[in-house]
């Protein structure tokens, strides 16, 4: 993996769904690994792929992670303003249904913030997810428990 990704929060609103009201918080550290030919989040097409953890009915303990929530944001989703400090989504971004994107420069990578206000999610157990984001050619995958209150599901 060319990114590493440090899940620091993610909350799912579910609205008995998918209705297109659900909401995904998700906050993380990112961090370019050596194996990277770099990132460029101005110029590049991000993906980001939330999977939920399927039990196999046949297989008692296993199961396969499948995509629940998917997103492709083309090259000039976002854009920086300050020399590459910061990205901010762009309204080309905001077409594609986020709401709110952004990648702050740390000393050791990016802080990721994301919000999507009218994600469309089913009502499914969300206990076990993985958050999988390529920036270019430059994939990473971070994995979280959740847990529910409710019709809101938590977790880092």
């Amino acid at each position: 993996m060319a990114l590493k990704i440090e899940n620091t929060f993610i909350r799912l609103t579910i609205a008995g769904g998918p209705t297109g009201n659900e909401r995904i918080s998700w906050d993380a550290n990112l961090y370019v690994t050596p194996d990277s030919n770099g990132i460029n989040p101005a110029a590049e097409e991000i993906r980001l792929s939330l999977q939920c953890f399927v039990p196999d009915p046949a297989a008692p303990g296993g199961g396969v992670f499948k995509e629940c929530y998917g997103k492709r944001l083309p090259a000039g989703s976002l854009a920086s303003g300050d020399g590459g400090l910061t990205y901010k989504i762009t309204p080309l971004g905001q077409q594609q249904g986020i709401d709110t994107l952004t990648l702050t420069k740390t000393a050791s990578g990016f802080a990721l913030e994301l919000v999507d206000k009218q994600a469309s999610l089913a009502s499914l157990d969300y206990h076990s997810v993985c958050v999988a984001l390529t920036i270019g050619d430059d994939p990473g995958v971070g994995s979280s428990t959740l847990q529910p209150v409710g019709n809101i599901w938590n977790g880092m």
